[in-house]
């Protein structure tokens, strides 16, 4: 659920974990740049709604840029719904169905095509990454009082699109740098390469994100040798 932000997240996480867990993180690209003024639909119903309680502790700038706020895009989806008599508006409603292990399966549907992925790069890779004070803020902190509660972090690589722009790019390679020398800062060990966790095409669904149930379950079972490998030589 990357969309919501660091601070919603690690706050939930906070209320499952005590000491001797390991947490391994997995975050996204976007997920480096969120902003408290983002204008994420999902953040900004959570932020308004059952989170407010979040965006009454932000700065008095950041709480007025929010009040300020609408998503343009999908208010040009709403008129676009509202006077095109063909458009499904099924297409725009947003129901959450998971399984047992926890995977979003209401979208499996919705399948993408390899040609839609190659037009389609990952901006958040392919533009140079400066993480943002409030993310860096964020994870330093539970990182920090995660160690106090004798709870381990991990890191690494979200499941992503193995685009051939992302290789022999200086950007890529640089942002890759950017997040790999930020774990370290924190003593946060990563876990794999980012390589490990790209996939073709036909792993995917409906982004260059989420994989199917066959790509589900390759990325699970070379991350579990990814972990036995560093489990193996640190425990």
């Amino acid at each position: 659920m990357a969309g919501i932000g660091p601070e919603i997240l690690l706050s939930k996480i906070n209320q499952h974990i005590t000491s001797g867990d390991i947490v391994l993180f997995c975050w996204e690209y976007g997920l480096y740049r969120f902003k408290r003024t983002s204008t994420n639909f999902t953040y900004l119903n959570l932020i308004f709604g059952p989170y407010s309680d979040f965006r009454l502790n932000y700065s008095l700038i950041d709480r007025t840029r929010l009040s300020l706020t609408y998503p343009t895009s999908h208010l040009r989806d709403s008129i676009v719904v509202a006077y095109n008599s063909f458009v499904n508006t099924d297409i725009y409603k947003c129901p959450w169905f998971f399984d047992e292990y926890g995977n979003v399966r209401s979208n499996q549907e919705q399948i993408i095509q390899k040609q839609e992925l190659i037009n389609s790069p990952l901006s958040p890779l392919m533009k140079e990454l400066t993480i943002t004070d409030v993310v860096a803020e964020s994870l330093t902190n539970f990182v920090h009082s995660s160690g106090d509660k004798n709870i381990q972090i991990l890191s690494t690589w979200p499941n992503t699109f193995k685009h051939p722009k992302y290789f022999n790019n200086g950007n890529v390679e640089k942002n890759f740098s950017t997040i790999n020398r930020f774990w370290q800062d924190l003593n946060v060990p990563m876990i794999s390469t980012p390589k490990d966790s790209m996939f073709s095409a036909e792993f995917f669904h409906d982004t260059g994100y989420h994989l199917n149930t066959e790509g589900v379950r390759i990325r699970t079972e070379k991350l579990i040798e990814n972990l036995k490998l560093y489990l193996n030589e640190y425990f």
